[in-house]
Parts: structure tokens; C-alpha cells; sequence
């Protein structure tokens, strides 16, 4: 009797946790979707793709502190920007949209204060990215 009650104690823990886990929404968190600036370069690097790593986030439109990453391989490209806050991260939204606007890409994207633009799905793969899952504004083209 007493395991048959500890037991269901014990299931009743772990359901408890996992229902936790799931409703937490951790795993959407932009932080636990989008690559490490590290794993990032590593990946594509090992992919082949050239890397050019920028301290702000262009030197032309704008002085926004940042790290900006621009790997690319053939027609195959990832531009990414790190280390935005809220209010330049709108900013730097808006200067991708002008800049990408026009052109044939997989996807575009603010996830909480990173800001991206990735050419084809398997450049998205080979960058890291656990998800597709935004919090904030995406365009896709499948």
C-alpha cells in the first residue's frame, strides 16, 4: 500500500513537471532558438561559408552597438545581428527590411533582440537554430 501510494506521489511530481516544462515556454525563448554567435561561426565556418564579423551593425546607416555576422557560401547567405536591445533592435529591423526587402530570401526576422535575415532553409539549418518559432515579427517564404 505504502509503495502504491508513493508511487502515485511520484507520478504525480513528474507530470506536474512536465506539464511546468511545456506550459513554461522555454523552448520558444528567442535565446534557446537562435544560435550562439560561437556556434553560429563554427557551424558555417565548417560548412565552407566565409565569415565576416562586424562590432556595430553597419558602419554605413548606423552606429547601433552590436555584433553583426555575415556568413556566406555561393548564393547561400546568413545576416545576423547580437547584442540589440528593444528599441535598436526595431531599428535594425527596419534597416534589414530596406535592405532585404527586395531580394529572394527564406526568411527575415526579429526574435526578441536578434534580427536576421537567412537565404535558404539550409543555411537556417547549418547556422544552429533549434526553430523556426519568433517571438516578434518574421517573414517566411517557403
Amino acid at each position: 500500500m505504502v509503495v502504491a501510494v508513493f508511487t502515485i506521489i511520484i507520478a504525480i511530481v513528474i507530470a506536474v513537471k512536465v506539464i511546468n516544462d511545456v506550459g513554461s515556454g522555454e523552448a520558444d525563448l528567442p535565446e534557446n532558438i537562435v544560435p550562439s554567435k560561437e556556434t553560429l561561426i563554427d557551424n558555417l565556418e565548417n560548412a565552407g561559408y566565409t565569415i565576416e564579423n562586424h562590432s556595430v551593425m553597419s558602419p554605413n546607416d548606423s552606429d547601433i552597438a552590436g555584433t553583426r555576422i555575415v556568413a556566406k557560401n555561393k548564393d547561400s547567405y546568413i545576416d545576423i545581428c547580437y547584442g540589440l536591445n528593444n528599441e535598436n533592435a526595431d531599428e535594425v529591423f527596419a534597416i534589414y527590411e530596406a535592405e532585404y526587402g527586395d531580394t529572394d530570401y527564406y526568411i527575415l526576422a526579429q526574435n526578441g533582440y536578434y534580427v536576421y535575415c537567412v537565404s535558404d532553409k539550409k543555411t537556417f539549418r547549418k547556422s544552429g537554430f533549434s526553430s523556426k518559432a519568433n517571438i516578434g515579427i518574421q517573414y517566411i517564404r517557403e
